[in-house]
């Protein structure tokens, strides 16, 4: 476990940067990968999935002060375009997924907040994520904000790439969340 200490004219104020996981948005798959950054200065920011042959199989997630990570399950070569990208100016609450009818992650919005602390909304979804696809919103506890994801693939089999099918947000303390 971190702890922080910070020194402020009033006195010392201490607190845990741990990271907990919320509920999945989408669906446990056949194996996990994370991408998070602990410590308030490394908020998520934005979420952006891109697919090759019709799957999801690369993703990135990126953080206020830190290099974006990414994650690249696809077979062959990477795919290409920048479609999808999707990013709240501040800090990032909540996630949700769209399932197309194969159960692939189709689409996803972003929850949060701005700076000045007003609701922020964003989404991306491609023409296969249905209305009734939508699944299950996750959301950081209150006072906390999203520091990465644990996201679940599921194992397409043979030469196909493997399939992003749910997401888990890592939360952690945020002292700007009001």
């Amino acid at each position: 476990m971190f702890k922080y200490i910070f020194t402020l004219a009033m006195g010392i104020i201490a607190f845990s940067a741990d990271a907990a996981k919320t509920g999945i948005s989408g669906s446990r798959g056949d194996y996990e990968h994370a991408q998070y950054e602990i410590g308030f200065t490394h908020n998520m920011q934005s979420f952006w999935v891109k697919e090759k042959s019709d799957h999801p199989c690369w993703v990135q997630t990126g953080f206020k002060s830190w290099w974006p990570k990414t994650k690249e399950e696809c077979k062959g070569s990477a795919p290409s375009g920048s479609k999808g990208k999707i990013k709240i100016e501040g800090y990032i609450t909540g996630l949700q997924v769209c399932h197309s009818n194969s159960g692939r992650v189709k689409g996803y919005r972003l929850f949060g907040k701005d700076w000045d602390n007003n609701t922020q909304s964003e989404e991306f979804k491609r023409t296969n994520c249905p209305n009734t696809g939508w699944r299950n919103r996750v959301n950081c506890p209150s006072g906390e904000m999203a520091q990465g994801v644990q996201l679940h693939f599921e194992n397409a089999g043979g030469n196909k790439s493997d399939d992003l099918v749910g997401v888990q947000l890592y939360c952690g303390y945020a002292p700007f969340a009001q």
